[in-house]
């Protein structure tokens, strides 16, 4: 799992390096006891952005799902400069793990692009891969134009927000 704010460049020229920080600790605050419950293991985060790893496929995406509806209660209760709009992305596949910081590979590769290049706000966008292991989920997804490298295809996650 890639994951990135949106909008958070422009935030940061907006409200200044204060608020930058705050927003990083916001989303620090409000999605890692989620990232937990659902088995994940935070590796690092650089920026705005986070990469998690996960054990089980359908975990992840639940937890994708979670984070989402997590935050759009907490956007719901304050004023719209604190907004934490998240993209992510999804892979699945083989990796790997250089100590405890850092994954190579493909899907690595793919998961990022999608999660901090191609996403927007509220979207969870997942390989062809990651979407094959939670087929029997009851969700809809939506083929992409884009096709991210390391990936045959990518689609986005239909869910209820």
């Amino acid at each position: 799992m890639f994951t990135d704010l949106a909008g958070f460049s422009r935030s940061v020229e907006a409200f200044g390096i204060t608020h930058f920080l705050q927003t990083i600790y916001a989303q620090e605050r409000e999605l890692v006891p989620l990232i937990d419950e659902n088995d994940g293991i935070l590796l690092k985060t650089e920026g705005d952005s986070m990469l998690v790893i996960f054990r089980n496929p359908a975990k992840a995406l639940a937890c994708s799902i979670a984070m989402q509806r997590h935050l759009k209660a907490h956007n719901d209760r304050t004023p719209a400069e604190d907004d934490i709009l998240l993209c992510i992305g999804l892979g699945y596949g083989h990796l790997l793990k250089i100590g405890d910081a850092d994954v190579f590979g493909e899907q690595v590769n793919a998961a990022s692009k999608l999660g901090e290049d191609t996403a927007k706000a509220w979207e969870i966008l997942v390989t062809d891969s990651m979407k094959e292991q939670v087929v029997d989920a009851e969700l809809g997804f939506e083929k992409l134009d884009y096709v991210p490298p390391g990936a045959s295809a990518a689609y986005k996650v239909l869910y209820d927000l």
